[in-house]
């Protein structure tokens, strides 16, 4: 699938991903592009499979220094509908930051830190013209709003929401795990959410990876979709 700038103004960042996150295993190369639309206003891709050829040439111009991967920095304007790279076999990393305004769904945001970023992410959808809006929206899995989904899922008190691992240094644990190993740390921590299309997924999963956590897993009945 032929992946395209979604607004005209800048791309900042070009990075290539070589291992697998999950088992820290060589792979084939994927790669994340980060854009800028304004100065408080930012997206990025991210799980490209290949970039155009005039992009994929200042990796090659620039050897990676990890051997896990590379990043350039660049500055190149590009047009809105542009074409950037393909996507196949896999699904779309897609996020967009507004730092205008900020989640408020986190009960402790101190906890993401060393990913700020994540606290002012925004729906995709929200500046997003009709027809790139009415192509993707049906494409969706998510019926119940907000169909684009969400990541502030804390209610203080409550069960619902992100969890980490004491000790585990909270979302800046992630980070400095990934840069130091490759891979993904997931087991770090637990989000519980409702609302889902298959809301036992997560919890089976992390039960799978690792039969020894303290805590069980249940096939839970998925509430239907408004």
């Amino acid at each position: 699938m032929k992946l395209r700038a979604g607004a005209r103004r800048d791309l900042l960042g070009i990075s290539s991903r070589s291992v697998n996150v999950d088992s820290g295993q060589p792979k084939q190369a994927e790669f994340q592009l980060q854009f800028s639309v304004s100065c408080v206003e930012f997206y990025y891709y991210d799980l490209i499979t290949s970039l155009t050829p005039d992009l994929q040439k200042y990796l090659d111009e620039h050897p990676a220094q990890q051997s896990q991967g590379n990043s350039v920095a660049v500055n190149i304007p590009v047009k809105a509908g542009q074409l950037v790279g393909k996507i196949g076999g896999q699904t779309l990393d897609w996020a967009v930051w507004d730092f205008n305004k900020t989640l408020t769904g986190y009960v402790v945001p101190e906890h993401y830190q060393d990913d700020f970023p994540r606290i002012h992410l925004v729906s995709p959808f929200d500046n997003m013209t009709d027809e790139p809006k009415q192509a993707l929206l049906p494409k969706l899995a998510r019926g119940a709003p907000p169909v684009e989904g969400k990541v502030d899922y804390d209610i203080d008190g409550k069960l619902i929401g992100g969890w980490f691992l004491e000790g585990s240094g909270s979302y800046g644990g992630h980070i400095k795990a990934t840069a130091a190993t490759g891979r993904g740390t997931w087991l770090l921590s637990l989000i519980i959410m409702t609302r889902l299309l298959w809301a036992y997924r997560l919890a089976h999963t992390a039960r799978a990876r690792k039969p020894s956590l303290p805590y069980r897993a249940m096939r839970l009945t998925p509430r239907p979709l408004a």
